[in-house]
């Protein structure tokens, strides 16, 4: 590999790096939108909204980066025929094999890359994402105001009687559990977020115990409610309990077997790239960009519908088929001509 130019290597990070941040924008642009539609009933900072993006990252890697790889490595061997570099190289003795071998590399790198991403990263983010709405959600339905009756926080009935930049102060809490009836009155409390809970916090108060034939008082300083609206629904499953439920939940298996072939797009593609792209500039018509995306629809659509109803045969069979075509049909278009 160290015969090889740094040209051959260089020309095709200089198609890369545009091409992946071009379809890298246009995809953050999609997504922005997908997050702003929260705002409409959801109050987000632009530091939440960079919070969000930042989770939907990996999602958005998956989807832009193995097709600017595929399109990049075609491109950047069409640029090398246009130019008679190609030419140059195999009078040199670099052999489309050796030129094969550089790509091989490169996709080998950036599948496993993928491939990491997919399985460690994506569902870790996921979850995060999902458990920032269900807190915001949570936040929204609580939105505590002075001097408004009906009020709930968690199983309580609140009232406040004002607030301030520190919080809330004067607050009364009431909760009737069957026969016995539950005050708190309080002097200072603050509404805050503690490991993934909301948590009301009470400073200086009493809480009243009260019964048909008894009343009990206790005087704190400090009291702490949580809210357990959204324990139940926050999601907190490591890699592997998450995947393990891909062998009972179709979804997950839908989801694994997707991401596992787009996934392995460039190592099954590379050769594909270069038997379209390597071409007789003089004699051969230059239709790469139909063939382009004619292989990238197909790929998908057939890696959509294999994890769909095949998911786990899918993994080794699209890949498998495609793998073999495009080294048939590169040893018909490059290794018999040149």
């Amino acid at each position: 590999m160290g015969r090889i130019p740094k040209f051959f290597i260089n020309n095709f990070f200089k198609v890369f790096i545009p091409l992946f941040f071009t379809l890298f924008f246009i995809a953050s642009i999609m997504f922005f939108i997908m997050i702003a539609r929260f705002t409409s009933y959801l109050s987000l900072s632009f530091a939440e909204l960079g919070e969000m993006f930042i989770y939907l990252l990996p999602k958005i890697i998956i989807y832009t980066l193995p097709v600017s790889f595929f399109v990049s490595m075609a491109i950047t061997a069409f640029n090398m025929s246009k130019e008679s570099e190609n030419i140059v190289l195999f009078s040199f003795g670099y052999s489309p094999k050796k030129m094969a071998k550089v790509y091989f590399f490169l996709a080998f790198f950036t599948t496993l890359f993928l491939l990491i991403n997919s399985i460690f990263i994506l569902p870790i983010s996921k979850q995060l994402y999902k458990n920032f709405l269900q807190i915001k959600r949570v936040e929204a339905k609580i939105n505590i105001k002075p001097t408004e009756f009906g009020q709930k926080f968690s199983d309580w009935i609140v009232f406040i009687n004002r607030a301030d930049n520190k919080g809330y102060k004067d607050i009364i809490l009431y909760n009737q559990k069957k026969s016995k009836d539950t005050f708190i009155l309080a002097n200072h409390a603050k509404l805050n977020k503690k490991e993934g809970l909301l948590n009301l916090s009470l400073d200086s108060g009493k809480v009243f115990y009260i019964q048909k034939d008894s009343i009990r008082q206790i005087d704190f300083l400090k009291m702490n409610i949580n809210n357990f609206l959204s324990a139940g629904n926050l999601r907190d499953e490591n890699v592997f309990e998450y995947w393990l439920r891909a062998a009972s939940d179709k979804k997950r298996a839908k989801d694994f077997s997707f991401l596992i072939l787009i996934s392995a797009f460039p190592m099954v593609s590379y050769l594909f790239a270069l038997a379209i792209a390597t071409v007789h500039i003089r004699h051969d018509r230059v239709r790469i960009y139909p063939y382009l995306f004619a292989l990238i629809i197909a790929y998908y659509v057939i890696s959509v519908i294999f994890a769909k109803s095949f998911p786990f045969i899918g993994i080794f069979i699209v890949p498998l088929i495609f793998y073999l075509i495009s080294k048939s049909m590169f040893g018909y278009r490059v290794l018999r001509r040149f």
